[in-house]
């Protein structure tokens, strides 16, 4: 029986989060975002920054919230008190270490395996995650505001700022626009948005309209690209203001760690908006390389080279 309440209640908490996530003080991994639905698509807060993606069907879709200066100052605070913790933890973690060792070494059988000697905690060796990996959510594939043949719609309270999108599909299963993708900025009073989808691709790398007939599961699971550009006019919603939405002036952004070891891909390339030379995204628009988040592509490219 308590097993079963437990369960209810977990059921509970995680239908909850697929709608709103509170904010908690003094976290800078915490940020408010929650999926706008039935009658509340037509009373939109004009205080509020909102989402709007657009998709040819039922696809999850995950994106990061940038955080600001203050939020990184207070995450490395933080570091900075965890690491004087295991500063301060190391000699007795030493000691430790030293006991179990004689008496593993005094174990003639030596059954169990050899003791690691730990390391002491220093600012370049200690670990600590990146505050963008805590800053991620996710939209779809419930809470669609239109569900029609052509398309979906999903609506989202975000805070505004700089969104960066992150890839399509969740955990093992999911694709990493590890290797080019895309920025835009939200704004109060606005609803920025978007369409994403997959890609079919050749055996070059091309994009296509649709896989050839034989196709089995392998080819498309290996040769699908993922797509972030503008929207098309399934996203005027007549329930939206018109004034309200916007299309962004998208970012390229060149680079982002690989934290959960998904599959690796890159935002496809848009006519007009941008291409690629090589590995490198060339801004159309401008007919020059686009500036990146400089630290999301520093970190990935020790990510790649661990």
């Amino acid at each position: 029986m308590m097993r079963a309440a437990l369960s209810a209640v977990a059921l509970a908490a995680a239908s909850l989060a697929l709608t709103a996530v509170p904010l908690r003080a003094q976290d800078p991994t915490a940020f408010e975002y929650r999926a706008v639905t039935g009658r509340s698509v037509e009373a939109l807060d004009p205080t509020k920054a909102y989402l709007l993606v657009e998709a040819p069907g039922m696809i999850l879709s995950t994106w990061l919230v940038m955080p600001d200066e203050a939020q990184r100052a207070e995450w490395e605070r933080q570091r900075q008190a965890a690491l004087a913790e295991a500063v301060a933890a190391f000699p007795g973690r030493l000691v430790s270490y030293k006991r179990d060792h004689e008496t593993w070494a005094n174990s003639r059988g030596r059954r169990r395996a050899e003791p690691e000697q730990p390391i002491e905690p220093s600012n370049e060796n200690f670990a600590w995650p990146e505050l963008e990996s805590r800053r991620m959510f996710t939209i779809g594939p419930q809470n669609r505001i239109a569900s029609e043949s052509e398309y979906s719609l999903w609506l989202y309270e975000v805070p505004a700022g700089e969104i960066i999108f992150r890839g399509l599909g969740m955990g093992a299963f999911g694709d990493c626009a590890c290797l080019g993708t895309l920025a835009f900025a939200t704004q109060p009073g606005k609803v920025t948005a978007v369409r994403i989808a997959y890609a079919p691709l050749d055996s070059e790398g091309r994009r296509i309209d649709r896989f050839p007939g034989g196709s089995n599961s392998l080819d498309i699971s290996t040769r699908s690209g993922v797509i972030i550009e503008p929207p098309s006019d399934y996203a005027l919603d007549p329930r939206i203001p018109r004034e309200m939405i916007t299309v962004p002036e998208f970012r390229l952004v060149e680079a982002i760690p690989n934290w959960f070891g998904q599959t690796v891909n890159r935002v496809q390339p848009y006519p007009g908006l941008f291409s690629y030379d090589g590995t490198r995204m060339v801004d159309l628009r401008r007919g020059a390389q686009a500036p990146v988040v400089e630290a999301l592509e520093e970190a990935a490219q020790e990510s790649a080279a661990e």
